[in-house]
């Protein structure tokens, strides 16, 4: 029986109150004054000129892929080593999915990247893992030299810092998730952050049909909306964000301070100031992360794998191209996640630092 599972969203103050605010006031689906006012604190919390809210972090890409006009014939290019809805969302647009290697912090290789374009290139997609990042002024200028756009997957990365300026604004778009493991949760959803008014705007038209009035539609288009209620939960999350972060930070050095010696925290980008969503440990090369994972469980633990690199689950898909990516296909193995809810105390810290520590001198 899992006691202590590797994620529960915190429950905000106001949450109940806003919530309860939308049912009383009718306004429960897409329109209502929460989802303004969301997007309205998100754009000044990632200080951009435009947030959108969107359904999900998947559809978040999908609408930055669609109103940038990528699709059939296209390449975009992204790290085999990364969850799988930043390579479903290239596929999705009917685009082709150029799969490259990831660096020893496993983060995208920009070199890799490079070697992989052709002229049918349209976008490099990086997906900032773990709280962290590749460089992104780097990848900057790669796209720049190459006239390609830069698409930031920010799932895991919101209120995290690049250089001291919000990862997720660096390229022409970024998308952050608002799942219930993510920094701040909507149970479902997600944006895209922009600093160009005119994609902004092809954005906000197609993630609602392309609706421009009187049952009158300038093409087709997608449901891509968040409700009213969940932009009410996501208000009543920002109000707590600096405590929860501050919380998360404080997670890690405890982690850190019990776990030395035992295992090997992945170095985060000297530029990076991290929300800590999810810190990544390496295991020692001696333990099978089965068996450490096995030990965990059986005391209440709940620990979760590395993504598994999405060229090694096989897809059977034409519009996926390959790279050789020896490097993620040696360390994913051996990455692994532990609990990292902002509610636990340094007590529970401690005590899952114990059960980690006892599982490596076991199968030791």
């Amino acid at each position: 029986m899992i006691k202590t599972p590797i994620y529960k969203p915190r429950v905000s103050k106001n949450q109940r109150k806003y919530v309860l605010d939308c049912l009383e006031s009718n306004w429960i689906s897409s329109r209502g004054k929460y989802v303004d006012r969301f997007e309205q604190q998100l754009q000044q919390r990632l200080r951009t000129k435009h947030v959108i809210t969107t359904s999900n972090g998947s559809t978040s890409l999908m609408l930055i892929l669609k109103a940038l006009g990528v699709g059939h014939g296209d390449e975009v290019i992204t790290q085999s080593l990364t969850y799988a809805a930043t390579v479903s969302s290239i596929i999705n647009v009917g685009a082709t999915a150029v799969l490259v290697d990831s660096t020893e912090n496993f983060q995208l290789d920009i070199k890799a990247a490079e070697k992989a374009m052709t002229k049918r290139t349209a976008a490099i997609m990086v997906a900032s893992l773990y709280g962290d990042t590749a460089d992104l002024y780097e990848l900057q200028k790669l796209c720049k030299k190459r006239g390609i756009y830069l698409i930031e997957d920010s799932a895991e990365c919101f209120d995290g810092l690049f250089d001291n300026k919000p990862i997720g604004t660096f390229g022409i778009a970024g998308s952050f998730s608002f799942f219930g493991n993510k920094i701040i949760t909507t149970g479902e959803g997600g944006c895209v952050a922009t600093e160009c008014e005119e994609l902004a705007t092809k954005m906000r038209l197609l993630k609602a049909q392309n609706h421009i009035g009187s049952y009158k539609h300038s093409g087709p288009g997608y449901n891509f909306r968040m409700t009213n209620i969940q932009a009410a939960i996501g208000c009543a999350q920002l109000e707590e964000l600096d405590n929860t972060v501050q919380r998360k930070q404080q997670i890690q050095q405890l982690y850190e301070k019990h776990l030395q010696g035992y295992v090997t925290p992945v170095p985060k980008h000297t530029k990076v100031v991290s929300s800590e969503w999810m810190p990544l440990w390496v295991l020692p090369s001696t333990i099978a992360f089965a068996k450490f994972s096995e030990r965990c469980l059986l005391k209440g633990i709940d620990v979760r794998p590395c993504f598994t690199p999405v060229h090694l689950m096989r897809w059977k898909d034409t519009t996926l191209r390959l790279t050789k990516c020896k490097v993620a296909e040696r360390i994913y193995t051996s990455a692994f996640n532990l609990p990292a809810y902002p509610d636990l105390t340094d007590q529970d810290i401690e005590s899952i630092a114990a059960v980690v520590k006892k599982a490596i001198k076991d199968i030791n």
